[in-house]
């Protein structure tokens, strides 16, 4: 018996002692792509409902009997299984579904991994801007992000940074209409910013995104972000860019021939006596064979200023790297940008239009413990500005005046040079080759340096998951312009007439040495500070929260000028729950000084959800097509303070004298007095505008390579500055307070389409586009009431253009007599434009003016993009393109002879009785004003500006491995690229970018480069 029982407990024990081996826990840790820890991903033992989440560490521990199967998932990550044993130590690396899905995007001050973001946020990295050759990123950008309309309307070198709008407009106060931009979390300009120090620039569009900043936040938000160190061994990049820069559309000028020609007929046709022609059959011949090039000469004025091209140079070197406690990177870049001018060599000194810029920023990351990071980041940049002497002195356009007279002066006027070498006499004694190369120069300085000190502090040991931040700027900026002018003469060339013998009749114009004459020097001060409370945690594997608690304070003085002053609260709450439900909380108090007490500081909240429908069970069986799907909405209040350059618009100004007319007179001398009335009102009660915006967003993941993203929006805008044009002037006051009585609504979409596709390992590819709609409305605007509805600004688009509707072209006199009458504009004929009687009173006056073409900023944007790798071998393309909208020309941008001006190769279309029947433009006319019929505001002149643009080419080959180890370098890497290199478009008088109506800007400009990269 007591063998038996001996026996059964040696089997019973053995039995447990098996079965204790096959029981027990899997430990395991998971981390991404890159090696970063995951903390949350669900790991569940396969057929049970046993499961468990990794900690902050990545690491888990599951229970379990015998071999089973792990299934491993987690949000953007494709699902793994894994068989694991007890006892054994698993190692796991998930893939993510969709690459974008990984990244971390910048948001407003803090960061979000990309699947858990719930508002419209788009970025793009620097790497995707690399092959642009241009000298400002702004250029860069356009048709890169969906929802960023890019417009670069001029080419001058150092100004030809493109304007930036975020859905288009949401207000018609012209002071607040673009985006805030922040550099490193911080208020500054970006023009100037080096592509090479940028690492990402994210826009923020929606309610969510931009609620944080309270006031600043209504018009859209952008973020550049620049690189820091990576620890590593020191890594050396070297970049040079060569590149020839080509106009790519200029006004096409008539020459002497076709201008006399032309202006014979205009003569006529303002019934001129044709006995009396301004241009003899003789003359015409001359201006048609060159015979005399002196008497009749003929003049291009663009092949006499402008070269075939200009040369722009970038070169550009950064070291980066450092340890596991302290990481760089410094970067230094030369920018050389030449002009289009021909400047000769009458001087020691450059006349042309040059801008040269010097980048330098060190960023600098130290672990001073294991909890406590101290980060200084320096920046500096220096630039030079030059232009001719007779360059109007800080302006927009300093160079407006050369183009505006390349286009006035007429090609007869006199020649360039006379027989003795000296300087023609054209219109007031001046001569556009003396103005360009004899007048001086102007030289315009700017120096920027910009300073961060950025502390973060981990507070694990106070509550974990708790961190502090704070910030600390210092930011100058200096300017420096100096004028050294001259003055040139110019000669009349004459002949005597009883000898025949040549004559230089000198002019007012007297040739003075180059002497300085002013100057002008400013200095600005930026001083900021924030700190903030971070919070993130994730509790039992499931539920992930993140807060935010951040006060600022902004001051900048510009030059001696009050300070502009800001302060403000930022709050962000954040849940998500098995990373598949997701919301978020975020609100900003904040203000200026700008408005009276009381009225300075204002909440704006907003709040967002977003679902990953494909973390559902109910999803998976889609699974093998729709990898990933994102629903997202959000909602809140923004405001926008730039409401006018006038400061302090709640008091009332000074009272003024505008001079001795408004003096009074006393007694029978009627001696003067000197007087004073009050000018503008103020308004205690005005403050900054306020936005409602709602935003729904899509996000799919389709075939495992297709991305599409949609989002529809919205905004109501109220509280828009403005000034009342509903009040008669018969209350005696001229300048009305300002008031927020504007409203204003934007809607719209964008879609973005991606598709890449790896064929093998030596072939990859990738084609994408967006196409994005912004059409907004004005509902108030205290216009006073039309007598017709078609007149009304209100219920019409910003920036929408007015004007009358051409019918077509006055064929006959007949046709003249039996229409309405137009004789508001003076005497029509035939060959004249026909307006539309809109009020059917059988008069074209003010009552028929209604819309005639789009506004000047486009409602549609969209861009194509697409490339190609094979091996060592990259192509890439871009295509960008707009709609709807319009680009209204007058005076020398498309009127003929207007002030004596030049005539255009499209005017060669004009009516004349042989050509009624194909005629394109009307007759033609010595004098064109706005007193005359055909030169009031009209569809005519309103003309469709919308284009499509080969905007980017790159052809790029990169050495071998093999190569690259024998030269023990990382990377070498060879590019041709070109930007804008051909436009498509209706409009074809200048370039349909260029928004001047008399096309006196400085050309767009075509780009070819030559580029080499190494990095060490």
């Amino acid at each position: 018996m007591i063998r038996k029982f001996t026996l059964c407990y040696l089997l019973l024990l053995c039995s447990i002692v098996a079965l204790a081996r096959q029981s027990g826990k899997i430990t395991g840790r998971v981390v991404d792509s890159n090696g970063g820890i995951l903390e949350g991903v669900s790991i569940q033992v396969k057929g049970t409902t046993r499961g468990a989440y990794t900690n902050v560490k990545g690491e888990f521990e599951i229970a379990a009997e015998g071999e089973v199967t792990l299934m491993v998932t987690f949000l953007g990550y494709n699902t793994q299984e894994v068989k694991a044993r007890p006892g054994n130590q698993v190692q796991l690396r998930l893939v993510p579904k969709n690459q974008d899905i990984d990244e971390v995007v910048v948001i407003g001050f803090g960061k979000q991994k990309k699947a858990t973001t719930t508002g419209a946020i788009n970025y793009v990295k620097a790497e995707e801007l690399k092959d642009m050759p241009t000298a400002s990123v702004t250029n860069a950008l356009a048709g890169r992000l969906p929802g960023l309309i890019s417009q670069q309307r001029t080419g001058l070198p150092g100004s030809d940074a493109a304007l930036l709008y975020v859905r288009g407009f949401g207000t018609f106060n012209t002071a607040g209409q673009e985006p805030l931009v922040l550099v490193d979390g911080v208020e500054r300009r970006f023009n100037d910013v080096d592509f090479n120090e940028v690492e990402t620039i994210s826009i923020l569009k929606d309610a969510s995104a931009t609620a944080v900043f309270g006031v600043r936040g209504a018009n859209g938000v952008i973020l550049i972000t620049t690189k820091r160190g990576v620890a590593g061994k020191p890594r050396v990049s070297m970049t040079v860019d060569n590149t020839l820069q080509f106009v790519t559309n200029l006004p096409q000028y008539l020459q002497s021939y076709d201008y006399a020609t032309l202006y014979n007929e205009a003569y006529l046709n303002d019934g001129g006596d044709p006995n009396f022609m301004p241009f003899s059959q003789e003359a015409l011949q001359k201006y048609k064979d060159h015979s005399d090039p002196y008497f009749y000469p003929d003049v291009n004025w663009h092949k006499e200023i402008l070269k075939d091209y200009a040369r722009q140079t970038q070169a550009n070197v950064s070291i980066s790297g450092g340890t596991s406690r302290a990481r760089y990177f410094v970067a230094a870049t030369y920018l050389d940008q030449d002009g289009l001018l021909k400047y000769g060599n009458y001087n020691e000194y450059n006349t042309n239009s040059t801008f040269k810029r010097y980048n330098f920023r060190s960023n600098v990351d130290l672990d001073v413990s294991p909890t406590l990071t101290v980060s200084m980041s320096l920046s500096g940049k220096h630039s030079r500005q030059t232009w001719p002497g007779n360059g109007h002195f800080f302006t927009d356009n300093p160079l407006g005046l050369i183009f505006w007279n390349m286009g006035r002066w007429a090609p007869t006027t006199a020649p360039v040079y006379n027989p003795n070498g000296s300087l023609g006499a054209f219109i007031e004694d001046n001569n556009i080759v003396g103005d360009v190369s004899r007048t001086g120069y102007s030289d315009n300085f700017r120096t920027d340096v910009e300073a961060n000190i950025d502390v973060r502090h981990k507070m694990d040991y106070a509550i974990k998951g708790l961190s502090f931040r704070g910030k600390i700027v210092f930011d100058t900026y200096f300017y420096y312009t100096e004028r050294r002018l001259k003055q040139y003469e110019t000669f009349y060339y004459l002949r005597d007439p009883a000898t025949g013998e040549p004559i230089y009749r000198a002019t007012s114009k007297v040739e003075t040495p180059i002497a300085f004459t002013s100057t002008g020097v400013n200095a600005d001060k930026h001083v900021y500070g924030e700190a903030a409370l971070d919070y993130s945690r994730t509790f039992d594997g499931k539920h992930a929260v993140t807060g935010l608690a951040l006060f600022y304070a902004d001051r900048l003085r510009e030059a001696a000028a009050y300070p502009f002053s800001k302060l403000g609260w930022v709050g962000r709450v954040t849940y998500g729950y098995k990373s598949k439900y997701f919301g978020e909380f975020n609100m900003g108090y904040n203000g200026t000084e700008n408005f009276a007490k009381g009225k300075r500081m204002g909440f704006f909240p907003s709040y967002s959800l977003a679902w990953i429908l494909t973390e559902e069970p109910w999803m998976r069986p889609l699974s093998n097509w729709l990898g990933y799907t994102k629903i997202r909405f959000s909602r809140g209040k923004v405001g926008n303070s730039l409401i006018g350059n006038r400061r302090y618009l709640y008091l009332p100004d000074t009272w003024g004298n505008p001079g001795s007319a408004w003096n009074y007179r006393f007694g029978t001398s009627g001696t003067a007095v000197a007087s004073a009335f009050e000018l503008n009102l103020g308004n205690p009660d005005v403050t900054w505008e306020t936005a409602w915006k709602n935003n729904l967003g899509l996000e799919f993941n389709l075939f495992n390579g297709i991305t599409l993203n949609v989002d529809l929006f919205s905004e109501k805008r109220d509280n828009i500055l403005l000034s009342r044009q509903d009040i008669p002037s018969l209350i005696g006051q001229t300048s009305l307070p300002p008031v927020n009585m504007g409203v204003m609504e934007n809607k719209g979409y964008e879609i973005e389409l991606k598709y890449d596709y790896k064929a093998s390992k030596d072939l990859t590819f990738n084609i994408g586009g967006n196409y994005n709609f912004a059409r907004n409305k004005i509902l108030a605007m205290t216009e006073p009431q039309k007598p017709y509805p078609w007149m009304a600004r209100t219920g019409k688009r910003y920036g929408e253009r007015f004007g009358y509707i051409v019918e077509g072209f006055f064929n006959s006199q007949r046709e003249v007599d039996e229409w309405h009458d137009q004789t508001t504009f003076g005497t029509v004929q035939p060959g004249d434009l026909k307006y539309r009687d809109m009020n059917g009173d059988s008069i074209i006056n003010q009552f028929d003016i209604a819309p005639v073409g789009h506004p000047d900023v486009p409602e549609i944007t969209y861009a194509i993009s697409g490339g190609v790798k094979f091996k060592n071998w990259e192509l890439q393309v871009q295509f960008q393109g707009v709609d709807n909208t319009t680009t209204f020309v007058n005076q020398l941008g498309g009127w003929d002879f207007y002030n004596s001006a030049k005539v255009q190769k499209h005017h060669l279309g004009r009516w004349t009785p042989e050509t009624a029947a194909t005629a394109t433009y009307p007759r033609l006319t010595t004098s064109s004003t706005t007193a005359k019929n055909n030169y009031q505001p009209s569809s005519f002149w309103a003309r469709d500006a919308s284009f499509i643009r080969f905007k980017n080419l790159t052809i790029a080959y990169s050495l071998p491995k093999a190569w690259l180890q024998r030269l023990k370098m990382q990377r070498v890497r060879i590019y041709v690229n070109a930007a804008n290199l051909y436009t498509w478009s209706k409009f074809d008088w200048f370039d349909p970018e260029i928004r001047s109506a008399a096309a006196n800007l400085y050309p767009q400009m075509k780009n070819y480069n030559l580029g080499l990269n190494i990095i060490f």
